[in-house]
Order: structure tokens, then sequence, then C-alpha cells
């Protein structure tokens, strides 16, 4: 029986249609889930590189904008497109389904790790000169970059101060506002509470005294 490897192309479109359509919303939460790997089709990948450039650099993303990205990059070709790129925005889901759809695009990318590192852990094993070492070495190494790949989330930064502060009912401030986010406890203040660092996306909220 053919074996598929682990993809959504459905999935992906309506990512990357998401993105094209709500930006400022959507393409930090796949950059926090994984990025570029978390697609396969080489046009989706391009158009998420120029997304991620002009999100990181704080220009506008737009129709023209993003293609505008691309031709600097040598990548229209790659992406189909100025066709291509409009078709993909008639794809958008709601911002209601859109983190689901991003998971079931990390979960599949994972798998495609882990088919990675099980086919080069065959190999190696398979070698006349293997080193049974070296290859528990490269296991180990490999579990350590899946588990930590398993564990990435997303959300803006708003959602997780928001998820914090509701588990917790603590007060924030600001310690540097272009490095990372302090949030503590009342009881914390002495030990430096929770620390999440700013995403290269996020402006952070403004100096509170918390309450």
């Amino acid at each position: 029986m053919d074996k598929s490897y682990p993809s959504s192309r459905d999935i992906e479109r309506a990512v990357v249609g998401t993105m094209l359509n709500f930006p400022e919303e959507t393409i930090g939460m796949v950059a926090q889930f994984g990025g570029a790997e978390l697609f396969t089709a080489l046009e989706h990948i391009a158009i998420f590189k120029a997304l991620d450039y002009l999100n990181d650099h704080g220009e506008p993303v737009d129709l023209l904008t993003v293609i505008d990205r691309l031709e600097k990059d040598n990548a229209i070709c790659t992406a189909g497109g100025e066709g291509t790129i409009v078709a993909l925005m008639s794809e958008a889901v709601t911002s209601a389904s859109i983190k689901r759809h991003i998971e079931i695009l990390r979960d599949k990318t994972l798998l495609r790790k882990v088919i990675t590192v099980m086919k080069t852990v065959e190999n190696r094993c398979y070698d006349a000169s293997a080193d049974s070492g070296l290859i528990m070495d490269y296991l180990r190494g490999s579990n350590q970059e899946l588990r930590e790949f398993e564990d990435k989330k997303g959300g803006t930064l708003t959602e997780q101060i928001r998820e914090w502060v509701l588990m917790t009912n603590g007060v924030f401030l600001v310690t540097d506002i272009h490095k990372e986010l302090q949030l503590m406890t009342v009881r914390d203040k002495n030990t430096g509470g929770h620390r999440i660092p700013l995403s290269r996306s996020s402006h952070g909220p403004r100096h509170s005294d918390g309450g």
C-alpha cells in the first residue's frame, strides 16, 4: 500500500490565505508554531517567508507588498505568480478556526520530523561501520529537538498574558518593553515572577502599576 507523506495542502492553503487577509492576527502565530517548516508546498513556503519578512520589519502587508517582496527575493515564480496569491486570499478561514488549522499543520510537521529521524537511524544502523554510541547520541539529541518542537505554542502575546492572569490572578510590570514582560503575583515580587519574552512582532503593553 502506498504511504503518503504527512501533509495537508488544503489546510496549508487555508492558513496562507488567512495570513494574507488577516496578517496582524495570524503571521506571528504561524511563526510561533514553526513558521516555514509547517508547509510542504514550495509556493506556500515562499509566500510565508515574504509575509514573515514584512511582518518582522514592520512593513504593511497587502497583495502589492507581498508581490513586491517576492519579486525582490526572486521567488515570485516559486510562489506561483500573482494569480496564485489572489486565489489563496479567497481560501481564508475564520479567526475561530485558524489556530486549530495551524495545530494540524504543526502535528503533521512533527510526524515528518519523526520520519526523517527514523530513516536516518535506519540507514546508519545498516552501515557496516555503524557506531551504536553515536547512533544513540543522535537519537537522544533528536528526541530533545522533537520535544521542543512539539511544545511550540501559538497565540499572540496578549493571549498569553490573558491566560496567565486568569490562572494566577496576577499583575504585570513591563521591565523592558523591547525585551520581555515580567508577570508576577503580589507574593512573587521578591522572586522575580514569571517572565515572557516579547516576540519580534509584539509591541507590548504600556507600563502599568498592575491591579
